[in-house]
């Protein structure tokens, strides 16, 4: 008796702690229990003044009932209302127990609005004081779809150091070091103008990062997340379709995005990290910038699809597909690339390809514009170490590499087919591989410049491998992402097959009845 009253005690403290925060949520749950067991709050079982239960409420209703109805009323009818009023404290204890315990609070969405730029030590988020600290560890504490409202073009400094000895079996709860999101959470700003986060001011912002994500609900918008270890990291999401990351700007980090599990990029930059995005469980990226990475742009296992993106200027290798991705553990990818430019990659790269390396999956590459990459091994444009790839529709020029400066397929194990797709004007130090080097499927309508060479397999009747192909340079020509256009006269114009070509060019261009060659249609 005396320690299931010392719990109803305690149950009533945490309420009104709660109650505290969120004002007249859990008074009523509270003022019950106490009328019901006749309990003070914060008495223990083993407190030597804990007090057995003493149901107040129900002796009170017992009294009043005898005292109207006087002997007339029976026994059985005492015992049912004494029942009833069991049932009834039973229910709110049930009630209140959820509100306290670990899944506790109302499934309404809250908005927290952090009024402090600095990174104080957490002491709880209140109206006037408030730092992001704070207000995400409200959020993580609250079951609805919260959201976390920062000034536009403020920048908020994460300056409390992680335990580097911590890892990741032991979370933080954001009390110090990156910010860990744990519920159904929007981190975004007031306005179409971008607030940042920086974890510059961090002892060692190579092991805290900025962000880590655990709720595949979760959403960031309008951001520029800089200066950490991981830019923003998603791991062991629980639920939803992917972190959706909107109109937000990710640089400066060792690693941009780090996706164990699925992110969707939308609208935004990821720029200047050491490497850019590694996604392995469906990555989307679309209406994005991946440049100025120093190592790779997109390095994938698992499904992957990129669209109406521009992965530019990355050290290494603009998009990876397959082999390590987030770890060393060899894994496959699916590639989808529509829409895209990949250009001027692999600048500082000696491995192999510049632009697309597809090391262990397959890809489908349609209306893209892969050119300007440079490789000092093989593969300047496009490398297909091992997996299948089909490209359709799509313009590979002005690469370069030591052999394959356009396309290079090695293994006895690949499969790389073209369609409607234009080669011209790569180079390599061999110049039989100028535009391509190994053994690829035609299923017809492409173009090669001269010298064809090493582009073994590419030769149907409607193939075009001796023609000048007469086109532009890499330039702004409308749509999304820069293209390639076709000159006057060019023999790529209405030479593809309309049949296998898409409907519209790289740009959203309609394409005429008898289209052309490349990614981009000439009218």
């Amino acid at each position: 008796m005396v320690a299931r009253g010392a719990g109803i005690g305690l149950l009533v403290e945490a309420l009104q702690q709660r109650n505290d925060k969120r004002p007249g949520r859990f008074a009523w749950h509270a003022e019950v229990l106490s009328k019901a067991y006749g309990e003070k709050p914060g008495v223990r079982a083993d407190d030597p003044n804990a007090l057995p239960m003493q149901p107040s409420l129900i002796t009170n209703d017992v009294s009043h009932v005898m005292s109207e109805k006087g002997n007339a009323i029976g026994t059985q009818t005492v015992e049912r209302s004494l029942m009833r009023r069991k049932f009834m404290c039973i229910a709110v204890l049930a009630v209140s127990w959820l509100a306290v315990g670990p899944t506790a609070g109302p499934a309404t969405a809250d908005v927290f609005h952090p009024t402090r730029v600095d990174d104080p030590m957490p002491d709880g988020c209140q109206p006037a004081d408030c730092s992001l600290r704070e207000a995400v560890i409200e959020a993580n504490g609250s079951r609805g779809r919260d959201t976390v409202v920062m000034r536009s073009s403020a920048t908020y400094r994460l300056e409390l150091p992680g335990d580097p000895g911590a890892g990741e079996c032991c979370d933080q709860e954001s009390t110090a070091g990156d910010l860990d999101v744990d519920d159904r959470t929007v981190l975004r700003t007031s306005a179409r103008s971008r607030a940042t986060v920086s974890a510059t001011a961090l002892i060692d912002p190579e092991e805290d990062g900025v962000i880590d994500l655990t709720d595949r609900t979760s959403r960031i918008q309008n951001l520029v997340v800089r200066d950490g270890g991981v830019g923003i990291e998603l791991g062991s999401l629980r639920r939803g379709e992917g972190v959706k990351i909107v109109n937000s700007v990710i640089r400066n980090n060792f690693v941009g995005i780090l996706g164990r599990d699925p992110v969707k990029l939308r609208t935004s930059r990821v720029v200047a990290n050491d490497s850019g995005i590694e996604g392995r469980s469906n990555t989307r990226i679309s209406r994005s910038r991946i440049v100025r990475n120093r190592t790779f742009g997109v390095a994938a296992c698992g499904p992957v699809r990129i669209s109406a993106t521009s992965v530019r200027d990355n050290g290494q290798v603009g998009i990876r597909a397959g082999e390590g991705g987030p770890s060393s553990i060899s894994c496959r990818a699916q590639l989808t690339l529509r829409n895209s430019t990949v250009a001027d990659n692999g600048n500082r790269s000696e491995v192999a390809a510049g632009g697309v390396r597809v090391q262990n999956g397959k890809a489908l590459i349609v209306n893209a514009t892969v050119a300007a990459n440079r490789s000092a091994d093989v593969g300047g444009g496009v490398g297909l170490l091992a997996g299948r790839v089909e490209m359709r529709s799509s313009t590979v020029a002005r690469n370069r590499a030591a052999e394959g400066g356009g396309l290079w397929l090695g293994g006895n194990v690949t499969r790389f087919e073209l369609a409607n797709s234009l080669i011209a004007l790569n180079a390599a130090d061999t110049r039989a591989e100028r535009n391509c080097a190994g053994r690829f499927v035609s299923a017809g309508h492409n173009l090669v410049s001269p010298p064809a060479g090493r582009c073994r397999g590419i030769g149907r009747r409607s193939d075009l491998l001796r023609a000048k192909p007469r086109i532009g340079t890499l330039a702004d020509n409308g749509g999304r992402t820069d293209t390639i256009k076709l000159l006057r006269r060019s023999p790529a114009v209405n030479a593809a097959n309309p049949r296998t070509s898409p409907p519209r060019d790289q740009r959203g261009a309609r394409r005429d009845r008898r289209p052309d060659i490349g990614a981009y249609e000439r009218h």
